[in-house]
């Protein structure tokens, strides 16, 4: 296969580090954030909180109804389906709860504290639900296994090597 036809499917980055939250660049990061009490932005329909509205015509959206707005998230890709606009939404509200939360904390926190903390704080949520929830039931393997299975992986693999 050659380099040219190499396709990035993925835009966030391979970490768990909430990219398709907050985005893997800084300007997309900035993008997104109110720069209010550390919240992300969103928009708001019938009392509810949505990711925020889309105003870039160049912006990946699947949409094609009028009726149906495209939004923004850290992930061009939040417009594909809606299963993963859906996960987009439930991060931006759980960090814009935990913003919430800090602020009542940590009254002199500005909004950048405020913003950099509740990313750290929802950033380990996401590795501990994926480390600790999901990985072990997906794998079918018991908690507090996954480490010994990735160990016997190893081993394993260095065994077939020599």
């Amino acid at each position: 296969m050659s380099h040219s036809m190499y396709n990035k499917i993925n835009q966030a980055t391979h970490f768990l580090d909430g990219s398709q939250i907050y985005g893997s660049t800084y300007r997309t990061s900035t993008a997104l954030r109110s720069f209010v009490n550390g919240k992300l932005e969103m928009s708001s329909l019938n009392g509810k909180n949505y990711l925020p509205v889309s105003q870039d015509s160049i912006e990946n959206c699947q949409n094609t109804s009028a009726k149906l707005p495209c939004y923004k998230s850290g992930d061009s890709r939040v417009n594909f389906q809606p299963q993963l606009t859906v996960m987009h939404t439930i991060w931006f509200r759980e960090h814009n709860r935990v913003a919430d939360e800090l602020s009542k904390l940590n009254h002199k926190w500005d909004d950048e504290t405020l913003f950099q903390e509740t990313r750290r704080i929802v950033i380990a949520e996401m590795q501990h639900i994926t480390y600790n929830e999901w990985i072990e039931k997906m794998l079918r393997i018991e908690h507090g296994q996954l480490y010994t299975t990735i160990s016997n992986a190893k081993n394993t693999v260095k065994h077939h090597e020599q």
